[in-house]
């Protein structure tokens, strides 16, 4: 609704666009975006003298239950703002959870993840994100990682780089049937079509279009193989649709590893990404929305052992990026014979840079 309005205003000679709102629990979604481009403009990381701005919130360190702080974010003041503000503080420091999600979301305008299973905290994520792309990674090592899908889904793989310091930078791409394109942007309200322009999406043609072509995957990898110059040390795949395809993985030359899709056996992996990301030692193309949509859709489940696993609370929420992620970095963080080498960055100013 908001690009109708502002698209309908192009040969206006006088017009104005005014969005009021209060922060909410989507950090995936427009509004939370628009926050972080007003964000940049107030900072003027981004010039734009066309957009006004006013956001009423605490400054970063403030103590959130100090009462004195609640006035910035609430410019509407009266006393009896602050009586209300203390009966919901009471609650939300007891009770937590939802309770303190709604009070900092909804009393003090702080942008709040939903819900306890959320994988990834997407604030964490999105300072990972950075402007390097595969071009930066030419004649490096790397792990691939598979998901594949059951038919005419999303199938995702993910080449892993090892970095100096412990740090890993991480490639996404996927790819869908192309009669099964615009089936899936209904259903999965998500803009594939977008994606597709943006060359995060490769459409399969083949085998009539409605089930995706591995042969497609082949042929990806062996171009960036060629154009990049790269070596792969392994390819960690989900078994579930694979026996059709291990012949065409052989022609790699690398060892190929099957992940059993149990929390048992992803948990140490799974924690570990999840740690790295909070750590900022994962780096990723921040212009990869799909990997970016598909992290906000992953949830944690966990087994009777409190082992966990990442699933989706949907079956129009995909996590087909993030499943290949974590296949790939499960190898990458257990098996040190795939340990790459860090002097062979030596000579690449981007990497170098990692060290100081």
């Amino acid at each position: 609704m908001y690009k109708l309005l502002s698209d309908g205003t192009k040969k206006l000679k006088q017009c104005l666009i005014s969005v009021i709102t209060t922060a909410g629990f989507n950090l995936n979604g427009p509004c939370y975006d628009l926050y972080e481009y007003c964000c940049k403009v107030l900072k003027g990381v981004v010039p734009d003298e066309t957009q006004f701005v006013y956001i009423c919130q605490l400054d970063k360190n403030d103590d959130i239950w100090n009462e004195k702080n609640w006035q910035k974010a609430n410019p509407l003041w009266t006393p009896e703002t602050l009586t209300a503000l203390k009966a919901d503080a009471i609650k939300a420091k007891e009770m937590q959870g939802e309770e303190l999600r709604n009070f900092m979301t909804k009393d003090l305008n702080m942008w709040v993840q939903m819900a306890d299973d959320d994988y990834i905290n997407i604030v964490n994520w999105k300072s990972c994100g950075t402007g390097y792309t595969l071009e930066d990674m030419s004649g490096r090592e790397c792990g691939v990682g598979l998901d594949l899908s059951s038919g005419g889904d999303l199938t995702s793989l993910a080449l892993e780089f090892q970095l100096p310091k412990d740090k890993y930078f991480i490639h996404s791409h996927s790819f869908m049937p192309k009669k099964r394109l615009q089936e899936h942007i209904q259903t999965d309200k998500a803009p594939y079509d977008i994606w597709v322009r943006q060359k995060l999406i490769t459409l399969t043609e083949t085998l009539g279009g409605v089930k995706t072509d591995y042969q497609y995957i082949i042929q990806y990898l062996r171009d960036l193989q060629e154009k990049y110059r790269l070596k792969y040390k392994f390819i960690a795949y989900d078994p579930h649709n694979a026996d059709a395809f291990l012949r065409d993985l052989d022609t790699f030359g690398c060892d190929c590893i099957e992940i059993t899709q149990s929390a048992r056996n992803l948990n140490s992996a799974t924690e570990d990404f999840k740690l790295s990301v909070d750590g900022g030692n994962i780096q990723y193309d921040k212009n990869n929305g799909l990997l970016t949509w598909s992290v906000c859709n992953a949830k944690l489940t966990y087994n009777s052992f409190g082992e966990c696993k990442i699933d989706k609370n949907y079956r129009i929420k995909r996590i087909d990026p993030v499943d290949a992620i974590i296949d790939v970095h499960k190898v990458m963080i257990e098996n040190k014979e795939y340990d790459v080498d860090v002097n062979q960055y030596a000579t690449n100013e981007f990497l170098d840079k990692l060290w100081r």
